[in-house]
C-alpha cells in the first residue's frame, strides 16, 4: 500500500460515512420534514464534522503502528467474553474515568463533570437537529414527545418532568462550565509553577466554555423580549457550536475517538502470555509480535530486547549509561560558542 493509498481510503470511508448519516437524518426525520428550519446551520456543521472525524479516525486506524490495534479490538468485541470485557472497559474506563479518577479528586472530578456535561449535550442536542425528536403540543398545557415520528408520552408544562425537559442543556452547560474551570485552574498553575506556554491545551477549554456560556445567555435574553438581542444571541452561540464542532476533528479534542485504544490495549494483554526472557513475568505474545512485525516491515532487525518486560528494558539502558560514563564517554556539558577571529 502507498503512502497516498491510506490517505484516498480515508476520504472515501469519510464520504461513506457523510452519505450514511445524511440517509439516517432522512430516514428518522419523515424525508426531512421534521427538520427545524432554526437548527439546519447546526444540522449542517454536525454532517460536515462527522465525515471529518471519521476521516481523520480512518486514517489513524490504518497507520501500521495503530492498525493491529483496531484488528485487535474488532477480533475481541466478535467474541462473547471479549465483548464483556469491552462493556467493563467501556463503563470503567470511558464512563466513570477510573484511570482519571486516580489521578486525584480533583482532576476526576473535572474529568467527570466536562465528560457528562459534553456527552449530555450532544445526546440531547443531535436528536433534535436531526429531526429524530420533537415535541409537538397535546393541549393547553399540555406537550407530547415524538420519537422518529412515533407517538411517545405527553407532559404538562407544570410538572417535574417538563422542568428537566426543558432545563437538561442548561445543567449539562453548569456541568461542562464547572469542568472547565476545575481544568482551566489546574493549567494555569502549572503553567505559573513551569513558566511554559500551554495555549494549546487551554484553547479547547476556552471554546468549551464559550459555547456552554452562550447557550445559558439564550434564555436570558429571551426573558428580555428584544427580537434584535434574541436573534444577535441565537447566531453568536450558533457560530460558538459550529466552530467547536468543526475544531473536534481538527484540534486536541479529537481524543475524545482515541479513548478506544485502552479497550485495544486491554484484549491485547488477554492474549496468551509468555515469560520475560530476564526475569520471567508474564508478558502478552501478541503485543510482542506486533512490535516485531513493525521493525521488520521498517527493515530493522529484531533485537532480543523486545522479549524484554518494560522494567528489564530499563535497566539494560541504565546499564549501558552507567558503562558509557564509566569509559570515559559522558558527553560535553552544552556551552557558549567559540568565538570566530573576523577575517
Amino acid at each position: 500500500m502507498t503512502s497516498r493509498a491510506p490517505v484516498r481510503a480515508a476520504w472515501c470511508d469519510a464520504g461513506v460515512v457523510f452519505g450514511l448519516a445524511l440517509a439516517l437524518v432522512a430516514l428518522g426525520s419523515g424525508g426531512f420534514a421534521r427538520l427545524d428550519p432554526a437548527l439546519l446551520g447546526y444540522l449542517f456543521a454536525t454532517l460536515v464534522s462527522v465525515a471529518l472525524t471519521a476521516q481523520r479516525v480512518s486514517l489513524f486506524w490504518r497507520r501500521p503502528q495503530t492498525a493491529p490495534l483496531g484488528r485487535a479490538l474488532w477480533a475481541g468485541l466478535r467474541r462473547r467474553e471479549g465483548l464483556a470485557r469491552g462493556a467493563r472497559g467501556a463503563g470503567r474506563d470511558l464512563l466513570a474515568q477510573r484511570s482519571l479518577v486516580r489521578r486525584g479528586a480533583a482532576s476526576g472530578a473535572a474529568h467527570l463533570l466536562l465528560a457528562w456535561g459534553t456527552m449530555g449535550a450532544f445526546a440531547i442536542t443531535v436528536p433534535l437537529v436531526f429531526g429524530w425528536l420533537d415535541f409537538v403540543a397535546a393541549g393547553e398545557r399540555t406537550y407530547r414527545a415524538r420519537l422518529l415520528g412515533v407517538e411517545g408520552i405527553d407532559f404538562g408544562v407544570d410538572g417535574a418532568f417538563a422542568w428537566l425537559v426543558f432545563h437538561a442543556l442548561i445543567l449539562c452547560s453548569f456541568a461542562v462550565l464547572g469542568g472547565v474551570a476545575m481544568l482551566l485552574a489546574a493549567r494555569l498553575r502549572r503553567r505559573s509553577v513551569a513558566g511554559a506556554g500551554g495555549s494549546f491545551h487551554v484553547g479547547p477549554l476556552v471554546l468549551l466554555a464559550v459555547v456552554a456560556l452562550s447557550g445559558l445567555a439564550l434564555p436570558a435574553v429571551a426573558a428580555s423580549g428584544s427580537p434584535l438581542a434574541i436573534a444577535i444571541a441565537r447566531r453568536v452561540h450558533e457560530i460558538c457550536v459550529v466552530a467547536l464542532l468543526l475544531a473536534l476533528p481538527a484540534g486536541k479534542l479529537f481524543h475524545i475517538f482515541l479513548r478506544p485504544l485502552q479497550l485495544a490495549a486491554a484484549e491485547l494483554k488477554a492474549a496468551p502470555a509468555q515469560p520475560c526472557r530476564a526475569c520471567g513475568v508474564a508478558l502478552s505474545s501478541a503485543q510482542i509480535e506486533i512490535v516485531a512485525r513493525l521493525l521488520r516491515a521498517s527493515g530493522a532487525g529484531v533485537p532480543e530486547r523486545v522479549a524484554l518486560c518494560p522494567a528489564c528494558r530499563r535497566r539494560g539502558l541504565a546499564r549501558s549509561h552507567a558503562g558509557l560514563l564509566a569509559g570515559g564517554l559522558e558527553p560535553p556539558l552544552p556551552g557558549p560558542a567559540p568565538l570566530r577571529r573576523a577575517a
